[in-house]
Formats: structure tokens, C-alpha cells, sequence
């Protein structure tokens, strides 16, 4: 996590205006230099033993095309930093960041999300008066414990049961016992 974290560090202490552009069609319609063809989706009915060719890219949320780019599961600190370049806009010079702004304008279709409030399922609290950027990670976790059926577990201290007793005579007594214990 730390790696992950000084592009928005770089942000915070250079006081960066941090905002998030939604370019609607920045790659939407583009072509295929090849052909490509897939498997059909689940779900489509009468597709046993057919495929469907693909007529226009499939495009990713980064606005670089999926065609070029390798499938990872994990996003690593480099990849982070390019979807942060690219996601969010960066400066401290209100007329520079105008600039900005009016040229993704005339070149996209592009709707203001404003300040910038989640980028990669992380949530980010940035107040540029206090001159802090928290990272959050809290609707993450709430999507795992939901995926795993703990969206409504009791948080404990202690993952031990509350009515366990554990006496001397149960802890190892040899190095041998002990070394099984570790």
C-alpha cells in the first residue's frame, strides 16, 4: 500500500488541485486492427459451439485500449500511478488547470465529477485546507465481507471464543511442543 500512495502524497504536498473528469467517449468507438473473435456470454441462448466476432474494441475504464494491454488480476504501483495520471487532474495554478479543462472539453465528451472522491474502489477524502489526502478503504472491505456472507459479523477484539479458559497445564512444556505451536 505504501507505493501506491505518493502520487496522492506528491499531490498533497505540492497542494495539487485534485479533480476527476469523466471522458464519456474518449475511446468508445475505436476499431480492431485485427479480427477478433469470443466466446458468447453467458447467458445467450442457442450459442452452443458459436462465437462472436467483435467489431469495435473493448475498451478500458483508463482510456488506453484493452487490446494493448496485458490482463493482471492485482493492480501494481506503477499501474496505480498511470491510472492516476490519467484519471485525475493535477495542479496548483487555477488558470493552468482552466487550461486543462477546456482542452479535455474540445477534445471529449467530458462531464465534471469534481473533486476527486474514489479512484480504483478506494475512496479519497482530500482537504486541500488541512493539507491531508486519506486513502479509504472501507467499501472495499464491505464489498469482501458482503461477497462472503460477513456483511452483518459482529467485529470482536479478539478472535478467540469469550468463554475459553486456558490453563498452564495445556501451553507446551519442550521445545519440541513448542516449536509445533509456532
Amino acid at each position: 500500500m505504501n507505493s501506491i500512495c505518493v502520487v496522492p502524497a506528491v499531490c498533497v504536498a505540492f497542494d495539487y488541485i485534485v479533480e476527476q473528469p469523466d471522458a464519456d467517449t474518449a475511446f468508445l468507438n475505436s476499431g480492431l486492427s485485427d479480427i477478433v473473435y469470443m466466446e458468447v456470454p453467458d447467458g445467450v441462448k442457442n450459442a452452443k459451439g458459436m462465437v462472436c466476432k467483435l467489431l469495435k474494441d473493448i475498451w478500458a475504464e483508463t482510456g488506453s485500449k484493452r487490446s494493448e494491454q496485458d490482463y493482471s488480476p492485482s493492480v501494481s504501483a506503477e499501474r496505480f500511478q498511470e491510472l492516476w495520471g490519467s484519471y485525475v487532474k493535477r495542479t496548483k495554478n487555477v488558470t493552468e488547470f482552466s487550461e486543462v479543462k477546456d482542452a479535455l472539453n474540445n477534445a471529449f465528451k467530458v462531464k465534471e465529477l469534481g473533486t476527486t472522491k474514489f479512484i480504483l474502489g478506494m475512496e479519497i477524502d482530500h482537504d486541500r485546507n488541512a493539507s491531508t489526502l486519506m486513502i479509504k478503504l472501507t467499501r472495499y472491505i464491505d464489498d469482501v465481507a458482503e461477497r462472503f456472507g460477513q456483511k452483518d459479523a459482529k467485529p470482536v477484539d479478539n478472535p478467540c471464543s469469550s468463554n475459553l479458559k486456558l490453563s498452564k497445564a495445556q501451553s507446551p512444556g519442550t521445545v519440541k511442543e513448542r516449536t509445533e505451536m509456532q
